[in-house]
């Protein structure tokens, strides 16, 4: 993995194609984003029901986002520092649960039985950030710290049974699944960001600087009350223009 990215910086260093501290940059920039985020919740009530959810729910989602930023060269008069305030969209989905034991009888033998307790989940919201970054020519290693205003969501929340796969249905509804439930989060915190990002700097020349690399971080719960919070990693595109 070294050597071959050892080859990429020759090349990129043939091409002539690293940017240089000496090109000047306008100051407003695109960033895009994709992560894929590792969920955990403890036991949580939603808007009042309750999940019936015995233990903890962990799962996996994902997270798009997309937005402006305005960036300060030498804020601080250091060397290749800078800094950055930006707003981004970002549109985040996930899945947690957690799946439940339970002895059923099945043609009057004795069957280890399996219920999925989940909840679904889609958010739409606006995040101010602010931000330094490093470069280490031709590399860069930038932190933000956002804050999430979430303006839409909609969670599905419902308990199935999944094993046995093709048979079995809950006393109460005479289905596979119970109690469904299908709205939005009443009230919700404003989670807190943290994200690092290490990339290298490439010039597109004539005027176009892009900036590839690799993020991880972690956001606080989106609830005041409960845990659901989740770490994440993922890749991230930072375009410039140069004057």
């Amino acid at each position: 993995m070294k050597i071959n990215l050892i080859f990429v910086v020759i090349a990129l260093l043939n091409l002539n194609l690293l940017y240089s501290q000496s090109e000047e940059l306008f100051p407003i920039g695109i960033n895009i984003g994709f992560q894929y985020t590792k969920d955990n919740a403890d036991k949580i009530i939603l808007n009042g029901d309750s999940t019936c959810c015995p233990g903890e729910m962990n799962g996996d989602g994902n997270s798009i986002n997309y937005g402006i930023f305005y960036q300060y060269h030498n804020p601080f008069n250091i060397d290749y520092l800078s800094l950055t305030i930006g707003l981004d969209y970002s549109n985040y989905s996930s899945l947690i649960f957690f799946d439940e034991n339970e002895a059923i009888n099945i043609n009057g033998e004795p069957f280890v039985g399996k219920i999925r307790h989940s909840i679904e989940l889609k958010v739409h919201s606006i995040k101010p950030e602010i931000g330094l970054n490093y470069n280490l020519i031709p590399f860069f290693v930038q932190y933000k710290l956002s804050l999430e205003y979430i303006y839409q969501n909609n969670y599905t929340q419902k308990e199935e049974i999944i094993l046995p796969i093709d048979r079995g249905v809950f006393e109460d509804t005479q289905q596979r699944t119970r109690n469904y439930n299908n709205s939005s989060i009443n009230t919700l915190s404003l989670p807190i960001s943290n994200q690092f990002i290490i990339g290298i700097l490439i010039n597109m020349r004539p005027n176009l600087l892009i900036c590839p690399g690799l993020s991880f971080g972690y956001r606080t719960s989106i609830l005041p009350n409960h845990k659901w919070d989740y770490l994440f990693y993922g890749i991230n595109l930072n375009v410039k223009f140069i004057k």
